[in-house]
């Protein structure tokens, strides 16, 4: 299936969505976080890479852009590895692994995060969370009152996942507010960049500096603070905005014109968005949406893949036998 898909997906790109790495060797030492989703293991990430490099062209966003921009033929088995937020674990571990196989990326970067000035709104409530002192408590979130029970790991878990599916709701504004609530209400302090442990702790400028440098790795926005855009009020979105572009700019001494959305779901963003974006001068800018990218797409909108969690999900995803067999659903529902 593999092959066949690889054909009827021929001229395309598809764009891998990466977050953090984890050593697997002293991960066992560290206080892990609640949602260790976002965190692939290197020895797994460092095989994916090796089956990117061995039968796929890995090329980097920028030429992808320029070929779908300019209606330009993407090469065969075009694939694109990219990475959001900003993790020290970039640095550590990704980008030895990139340089050995000789892959391009780009690290789409929250910059208020690398600045060491925000911490990511989701990182806050995982800590409250997890440190809670509590066995339950009752968290008031958009109006609502949401008990959560902290008797196990498990469970607190559970409270996450929970807590951020109402938060990813709020208008921003109200987020942030409800998340210092939180954190009283869980008697959690809220934790600064140096009490982050190693997975969920930010690259700083100087290690980007030095990524950019190797001629591989390449820098895009991801905001300044991460808010959901489609739920900003307008000033707020222009600040989100034109801070990540100058600061990106300040440190790196380049233009960005790459951005990828937050959360990146097709309700994350609007028309006013990606009208910003533009006046910005930012070129393309990437969704979640998992699909192959394809000339003539729409630049401010492109999708991405999600993050492969083994081998076999990657040679799936890459291959396009994911997006085939979706579409062979979605022809026979339509015949149903």
């Amino acid at each position: 299936m593999a092959w066949s898909a690889r054909r009827s997906l021929h001229g395309s790109l598809r764009v891998l969505t990466f977050h953090g790495l984890q050593d697997d060797s002293t991960t066992p030492h560290e206080s892990p976080p609640l949602d260790d989703s976002l965190h692939l293991s290197s020895e797994t990430f460092e095989h994916i890479c090796r089956l990117l490099s061995e039968r796929y062209q890995v090329i980097s966003l920028s030429e992808a852009v320029h070929c779908i921009q300019s209606d330009k033929a993407l090469p065969p088995d075009a694939v694109a590895v990219t990475f959001d937020d900003g993790y020290a674990s970039n640095f550590h571990l990704a980008m030895p692994i990139l340089q050995a196989c000789r892959l391009p990326a780009t690290v789409f970067l929250t910059t208020g995060f690398v600045d060491g000035t925000d911490i990511l709104w989701f990182q806050r409530v995982d800590w409250a969370l997890a440190r809670s002192p509590l066995q339950k408590a009752t968290l008031m979130i958009g109006g609502t009152a949401v008990p959560v029970s902290l008797t196990s790991w498990s469970n607190r878990q559970a409270a996450l996942a929970q807590v951020l599916s109402r938060l990813k709701r709020l208008p921003s504004a109200e987020l942030q507010s409800t998340i210092g609530e939180i954190e009283t209400a869980l008697q959690a302090e809220t934790p600064s960049r140096e009490d982050l442990p190693p997975r969920m702790s930010p690259l700083n400028w100087d290690q980007a500096r030095e990524m950019q440098s190797t001629g591989l790795i390449e820098f895009g926005g991801h905001t300044h603070r991460h808010p959901i855009m489609a739920h900003c009020s307008p000033e707020e979105l222009k600040s989100e905005i034109e801070t990540c572009r100058r600061r990106l700019k300040e440190e790196l001494g380049r233009q960005p014109h790459l951005f990828a959305y937050p959360n990146g779901g097709e309700e994350d963003f609007d028309a006013d968005c990606e009208e910003l974006l533009r006046k910005a001068g930012f070129v393309a800018s990437f969704s979640t949406r998992p699909a192959p990218a394809e000339p003539g797409d729409g630049l401010m909108s492109l999708p991405r893949f999600g993050s492969p969690e083994s081998v076999i999900e990657a040679e799936a995803t890459v291959s396009g036998a994911f997006t085939m067999a979706s579409r062979i659903k979605k022809h026979l529902r339509g015949k149903t």
